[in-house]
């Protein structure tokens, strides 16, 4: 007589299957938010930099500011006055984890230059013009491992 059913090996060796496979889609879906949250960071860097360019073009000096672009910074009123306000960017930025606190740091250099930089999750350095650059300004401020240079 044939007994119907699964033996408990068997069964095992399926959840074993199931848990494995498991564990890689979320570690595969932890770096795909974490290269996310990144190119969010990047596209935000890259639209800071072009409204500071934008500020430049239009008053012929760089943009006065040197800080966090969060509402913890007291100068963060004046630097969105200055963007916003102005038409240069239709919001701050802010960093996709972070809602009340940004990533975000903007630094000028009299009317030479200026940089942008960003808190990155990953590793993924492609762009990264001020790792050690001495043009950047330096190299970027600590905590900030990704930055964006604006030249006149």
């Amino acid at each position: 007589m044939k007994k119907k059913g699964f033996t408990l090996i068997e069964l095992i060796v399926v959840i074993a299957i199931i848990a494995i496979l498991s564990a890689v889609v979320l570690i595969s879906y932890a770096g795909a938010q974490k290269r996310s949250h990144d190119a969010t960071r990047k596209s935000d860097l890259n639209a800071i930099a072009t409204a500071v360019m934008s500020y430049y073009s239009s008053h012929k000096r760089m943009l006065d500011y040197g800080g966090a672009l969060d509402s913890s910074n007291v100068d963060y009123g004046a630097l969105e006055d200055k963007l916003k306000g102005e038409g240069f960017l239709t919001s701050i930025p802010v960093d996709p984890l972070e809602s009340n606190l940004s990533y975000y740091l903007y630094l000028s250099l009299a009317d030479k230059a200026g940089a942008v930089y960003a808190k990155m999750e990953t590793n993924d350095r492609a762009g990264n013009q001020c790792a050690v650059d001495t043009n950047c300004l330096g190299a970027p401020p600590a905590g900030y491992n990704y930055g964006i240079m604006i030249k006149p």
